[in-house]
């Protein structure tokens, strides 16, 4: 009996169920430890194609921007857009983000609006709508663009190109003048704004608010605020009366314009600005 015990355990020993189970699992574990690892290293060779790809990709010339068309400038050069958006023919087409520019350009003081388009051809299409500006002016000393909504935009550097067609605001640049200025201004065309090249205030005039606007042809243009809109006649009245180095007084009661000597007027507002002086002493 004792050596039947014996031979019983040694079976049990040899053959223990448990023991079996766990060999199996372990086995299973094992494998697939394999084909983890099989696919970790497939995916590393993949990543590794796909980098190796898109390194050669950004070393061909063919990844640049081909092309870049500005639309909507009237006061910057397509230089300046193109630097301010931070696009150029180094520029790689898949990394021109268009929200990203969009913003970017958004945050010009000058720029309303802007919309970028990248297209298959790796060309770049940044059109702006921008603010529009009346002039510009000194004040304590430093510059600024008078736009139509009211606002002053320091005149920084990059800025430098958009008064190429902006007058000159001369003399008294109060708050209040500027405002009036601005209200009297802002339905201008651009077009008429860029023909003017300085705006005085005329001192010879009854009326507080009598500007001198000279105009880049040398002609002269006496008008108040209520009057300014007469300005996009301008051209006509110059065209239809052949005039060259005149002057000419617009009328809000007439809706129009007429002639007067530049001598008389000069004239008139040195005799005018002798008497304030006279009677400030």
């Amino acid at each position: 009996m004792a050596q039947k015990e014996v031979v019983k355990e040694t079976l049990r020993n040899e053959y223990d169920p448990l023991t079996e189970i766990r060999k199996r699992d372990q086995e299973k574990i094992e494998e697939k430890k394999k084909a983890q690892n099989k696919k970790h290293k497939k995916f590393l060779i993949s990543l590794t194609i796909v980098c190796l790809i898109i390194a050669g990709y950004f070393s061909l010339d063919f990844s640049k921007v081909q092309n870049i068309i500005v639309i909507g400038n009237d006061y910057l050069s397509k230089e300046m857009v193109s630097e301010l958006a931070g696009v150029n023919y180094e520029s790689r087409a898949v990394l021109v983000f268009p929200s990203f520019v969009e913003k970017h350009l958004e945050n010009n003081p000058m720029i309303e609006k802007a919309t970028i388009t990248v297209d298959m051809d790796r060309q770049v299409t940044i059109k702006v709508a921008m603010k529009k500006a009346l002039g510009y002016f000194w004040h304590n000393d430093a510059p600024y663009i008078l736009l139509s909504d009211g606002s002053s935009v320091f005149l920084v550097n990059d800025l430098n190109s958009a008064i190429t067609n902006l007058p000159l605001i001369r003399d008294d640049t109060s708050d209040a003048d500027l405002k009036l200025l601005t209200s009297a201004m802002k339905d201008l065309a651009p077009k008429t704004i860029a023909g003017i090249a300085e705006i005085w205030r005329y001192h010879a005039s009854y009326d507080d608010h009598m500007y001198r606007f000279l105009m880049n042809n040398g002609n002269q243009v006496f008008t108040n605020f209520e009057s300014v809109a007469l300005l996009e006649n301008y051209n006509n009245i110059v065209s239809q009366a052949g005039l060259q180095n005149s002057c000419v007084i617009l009328s809000a009661a007439t809706l129009s314009g007429y002639l007067r000597s530049c001598e008389e007027l000069n004239n008139e507002e040195k005799a005018a600005l002798l008497a304030e002086g006279s009677s400030e002493s």
